[in-house]
């Protein structure tokens, strides 16, 4: 499978990873007739880990075991690639929604109209309400 000729050509996520074969990577074929249930399907991902986030990011820390000194150590590290996985899941979170939008763009140039796209998923969160608790 592969994505329609002019989706490799656009870039998305922090890393500049072309969509094209990230699309054919996850066997997905793009094209006028399901443009907006890829994009579907790409956003509920985003809402579901973002709703993970939400609820599991805040108490995602440990404290110390114990008073002794390397309880102490071990709870900076084990914070610290706490805070890696969560960056990590965030990042991807943005990729969900950069192909999102990535996809809206094919569809307006495939002729879908802006309502039919908005239309198409409706996040559970808006951008600024979620990244500023995260």
């Amino acid at each position: 499978m592969s994505a329609v000729v002019g989706l490799g050509d656009r870039t998305v996520g922090a890393g500049g990873a072309p969509l094209g074969p990230a699309l054919h990577a996850l066997g997905l074929q793009v094209d006028p007739a399901n443009v907006l249930r890829v994009r579907q399907v790409l956003l509920t991902e985003a809402d579901r880990l973002t709703t993970g986030l939400v609820w599991h990011g805040p108490g995602a820390k440990v404290g110390p075991c114990g008073g002794d000194p390397v309880s102490q150590e071990a709870m900076v590290a084990f914070n610290h690639r706490i805070d890696g996985f969560l960056d990590e899941v965030r990042a991807r979170i943005q990729g969900l929604r950069d192909a999102a939008e990535v996809l809206a763009d094919n569809a307006r140039r495939y002729g879908r109209t802006e309502a039919e796209i908005t239309g198409s998923f409706t996040s559970r969160y808006s951008d600024d309400d979620v990244w500023a608790t995260l």
